[in-house]
């Protein structure tokens, strides 16, 4: 389970989160959804540690973000899919798979290279082993990133607006990858402006407000007029973002 207690993270005098709760079980896929400077890229990121909490406290299966110390089992569990992809640009589609499971979870080359080919297979991009970033799609990059994450065999993967930067053909491959994964059950909490797709591969809805939790819902709950649009301030962001 992630636990996030009364987390608040400030950067200088602009305060981000303000007092988040949040628990997220094993299995459940979490879509984090709010307007532009809510604070929802920001609380991935101190999920993973990648942000400094200022204060509050987040829990990773008994694992304290804030305690360097437990820093790395944190990150051996939570894999992080990134909008910008960040992939190695001088390392092929292979390396960039299996560095992290060689290097953190040791790994052997073999194994690493197995997994990696498995996970290739599993999005259509096994023939893309050799090549290098520069070579590859956006919609391609992202896939990639996809199977680096799941190549930790993380408890729990985290999508940071992964579709963002993609044109919507590429948005729609990406998204299909997701909807698989999710019907596996992993456990995924997905930062994402694509309400359809919040709605399809959903258990539960969040949605977040000037730093704030405003609703956490079962996503029928959310989308019904007497649940989350019953909010004035979520029924005008559904119906900017086209979805009444």
């Amino acid at each position: 389970m992630i636990e996030i207690h009364k987390l608040h993270k400030d950067f200088g005098a602009l305060k981000v989160l303000k007092g988040v709760d949040l628990s997220i079980k094993e299995g459940e896929v979490v879509s984090i959804l709010g307007g532009s400077g809510s604070g929802k890229s920001t609380m991935m990121r101190c999920i993973n540690g990648l942000e400094e909490i200022t204060s509050g406290k987040i829990i990773v299966d008994n694992f304290d973000v804030s305690n360097k110390n437990d820093l790395q089992e944190v990150r051996k569990r939570c894999s992080t899919v990134f909008q910008q992809f960040d992939l190695y640009p001088h390392l092929s589609v292979l390396d960039n798979i299996t560095l992290a499971p060689i290097s953190v979870l040791a790994k052997s080359k073999e194994e690493a290279n197995n997994k990696a080919m498995e996970l290739l297979k599993s999005v259509a991009l096994e023939d893309k082993e050799s090549v290098y970033p520069a070579q590859l799609s956006g919609g391609q990059k992202q896939r990639i990133g996809i199977c680096r994450a799941l190549a930790m065999s993380p408890n729990y993967l985290l999508l940071d607006e992964v579709t963002s930067s993609l044109d919507p053909e590429m948005t729609a491959e990406v998204l299909e990858i997701l909807k698989v994964l999710a019907s596996q059950g992993i456990t995924m909490i997905s930062v994402t402006h694509e309400i359809e797709f919040a709605r399809e591969i959903s258990d539960r809805i969040v949605f977040l407000d000037d730093g704030k939790i405003l609703k956490d819902l079962p996503k029928d709950e959310f989308f019904s007029d007497v649940g989350g649009k019953s909010d004035p301030r979520i029924a005008k962001f559904l119906s900017k973002m086209g979805n009444q």
